[in-house]
């Protein structure tokens, strides 16, 4: 089905009117309409406000989308406080996560051994230079200035992706002592 999307941000004050095709229309529920949205536009799901025929659909998350009697060309209307860079974020979470899965896979209750050898395995060391990058970009580049309509949005989509459970544990890791063990036989 296609749809026109009336976009409003209330940083910018902008008005975008833009068509969207949406496959499946009778299977799909509001959420998932969020989610297309959140690709197309920008705006994480959790700081989309949607409305049609005036009525605002809060709380409506898993409401399907047939039951809302839209037809072809009709308008939804979607406010939002401003757009980001989602996209790129969503590369620096999945860093993140994948930094956290290394290192919730060992044993937590010891003294985090990392093993150097003279030939360089890349899964026998956990990436810190990813990590390190990753989160000085989301720092620096994203979350900064703190009261900035775009930094808040994408502080929201860090938090609705799980990347501050993901940064939470990279930071109990980083507060652990570790040692780096050396294999026989290597210099």
């Amino acid at each position: 089905m296609e749809l026109n999307v009336e976009l409003k941000c209330s940083d910018t004050k902008n008005v975008q009117h833009f068509k969207m095709t949406v496959e499946d229309w009778d299977s799909k529920c509001v959420k998932e309409l969020k989610e297309l949205l959140e690709n197309e536009i920008q705006v994480p799901a959790c700081d989309q406000k949607l409305y049609y025929e005036g009525r605002l659909l809060r709380n409506h998350n898993f409401f399907p989308l047939k039951k809302l009697y839209l037809r072809k060309g009709d308008t939804v209307l979607v406010e939002c406080i401003a757009q980001g860079d989602l996209a790129e974020i969503k590369d620096l979470i999945k860093e993140i996560k994948e930094f956290w899965n290394t290192i919730t896979c060992k044993d937590q209750s010891e003294l985090l051994t990392v093993t150097s050898s003279k030939k360089v395995d890349s899964s026998s060391y956990v990436s810190y230079d990813y990590i390190a990058r990753s989160l000085d970009q989301l720092s620096f580049e994203y979350f900064i200035p703190w009261k900035n309509a775009k930094s808040l949005v994408h502080r929201h989509y860090f938090v609705q992706e799980g990347g501050f459970d993901a940064f939470m544990a990279v930071l109990k890791f980083a507060s652990r002592r570790y040692k780096i063990e050396k294999k026989p036989g290597s210099k």
